[in-house]
């Protein structure tokens, strides 16, 4: 999903079984700063990574996390 319909500060949907990473300076850290989600999670958007547009920043258990574009869905009004 391209993040062109986001915006920074809007809630998005992951759906379980999403790859989420904690990076520094836009790169990852270490495989070991990574966590697969087991249920689906409403977040924070924080706007796209800037040196790898292949991620978005999410606000997940108070950090900031990195998610694939591909995993990331508008919540919908009804929800």
């Amino acid at each position: 999903m391209s993040d062109g319909g986001l915006k920074e500060g809007s809630y998005i949907y992951i759906p379980a079984s999403s790859r989420i990473f904690l990076m520094q300076d836009d790169k990852v850290i270490d495989c070991k700063k990574t966590k697969q989600l087991s249920k689906p999670v409403y977040v924070v958007y924080l706007g796209e990574n800037k040196t790898n547009n292949d991620f978005g920043k999410v606000f997940y258990e108070g950090k900031v996390w990195n998610v694939y574009k591909q995993n990331i869905y508008p919540r919908k009004e009804n929800e």
